[in-house]
C-alpha cells in the first residue's frame, strides 16, 4: 500500500544490485507475500528472499500503485484500509 514502503531497504537493495552485482557478490532481494495477513500482504522473512549472484544487465523496479489517484474521503473502499490509507489518500 502506498506510504508503507521501507524506503531505506529499497535504497540499500537497489544500490547493492547496481554496484555489488558487478563484484560478483551475493545479494539478498526482498520478497513479498500477498497472501499474508488475509490478503493485505507483507514482506517475507529475510531467510526466504531470493539471492542474486553475478553482474546484472538490467534492473526493473515495478510499482503496482503507480498512477494512484486519490478518492473522495467518504469512499467506503478507503475506509476498509484504515487510518493510514486516509493519510496516503490526501
Amino acid at each position: 500500500m502506498a506510504g508503507t514502503h521501507d524506503l531505506q531497504l529499497g535504497r540499500e537493495t537497489i544500490h547493492a544490485l547496481v554496484h555489488d552485482s558487478a563484484k560478483d557478490k551475493q545479494i539478498k532481494v526482498p520478497q513479498y507475500d500477498k497472501s499474508a495477513y488475509d490478503g493485505k500482504g507483507d514482506r517475507k522473512p529475510s531467510d526466504k528472499w531470493k539471492t542474486i549472484e553475478g553482474k546484472l544487465d538490467l534492473l526493473v523496479v515495478e510499482g503496482w500503485m503507480l498512477g494512484y489517484e486519490a478518492v473522495p474521503e467518504d469512499d467506503p473502499a478507503l475506509a476498509k484500509y484504515g487510518e493510514a490509507m486516509k493519510e496516503v489518500n490526501k
